[in-house]
């Protein structure tokens, strides 16, 4: 018997399809938590399809409880680019747009395209990467109190609070900064991942300072907002 599953994954829940030898169609609703996914192993026991191919799309943040969770139990898990699963909606035609039929492609996705099976990142980088989305995080919101700032006319007290608010943000940042250089330090794997990074970054930021024509290139990509190291490694492609 084979057994495939896709999964439409988001922040609160998941939608479940479940494709049996290719024909028999099952569909779960399940919370995104580890209720959720628990009720989902007695589920895929009861349909016999422990040990199922998995497939989801990468959401950065929603599918990594359900993905490494499936994985400890010994399911062979596939997490794929949306852009691909979109992709292959449209060369088949499918317009229609639910949670449910989501499921149901993403699973014929994966039956028909057999994608890679996906391994778990190890816990140094997936700390790594929890911290470097919070960071993300904090001044995506530190910009948003800057901008009420800069546009507060009516109220000191507002003003003052928001003022309260950008210096305790500016503190988080700060520390998480810090943090990730500290575990940046311990380990051996990424510390040699960001001396790789320095080494292309800086050829990048002296030809900006002394070619013409990168000079003019970057500019253009700094006016569409783009960050300093983003400029620096759009030259690097250039």
């Amino acid at each position: 018997m084979t057994a495939i599953m896709g999964v439409d994954i988001a922040k609160e829940q998941a939608d479940i399809c479940l494709l049996i030898d290719g024909t028999s169609i099952q569909y779960q609703t399940i919370l995104n938590d580890k209720r959720g996914l628990n009720k989902l192993d007695r589920w895929l026991t009861k349909q016999r399809a422990q040990g199922a191919h998995v497939c989801l799309e990468a959401t950065g943040i929603y599918d990594d409880l359900l993905a490494d969770t499936l994985h400890r139990r010994g399911y062979r898990i596939s997490v794929v680019n949306s852009a691909r699963t979109k992709g292959y909606a449209q060369s088949q035609l499918r317009r229609n747009k639910t949670d449910k039929l989501d499921a149901a492609l993403i699973a014929d996705f994966c039956r028909t395209q057999a994608p890679d099976i996906w391994t778990p990142t190890d816990p140094e980088r997936q700390a790594m990467r929890a911290l470097v989305r919070h960071l993300d995080d904090l001044k995506q919101v530190y910009q948003r109190v800057k901008n009420r700032i800069e546009a507060q006319r009516s109220s000191p007290h507002v003003l003052k609070q928001l003022k309260q608010q950008k210096r305790f943000f500016e503190g988080q940042m700060a520390q998480t900064e810090q943090r990730i250089r500290e575990h940046v330090k311990r380990s051996t794997d990424l510390k040699r991942q960001r001396d790789l990074l320095t080494t292309l970054y800086m050829p990048a930021v002296v030809a900006k300072n002394h070619n013409a024509i990168l000079k003019a290139f970057a500019a253009r990509l700094e006016a569409r907002g783009l960050a300093p190291k983003q400029c620096a490694h759009r030259r690097l492609r250039f």
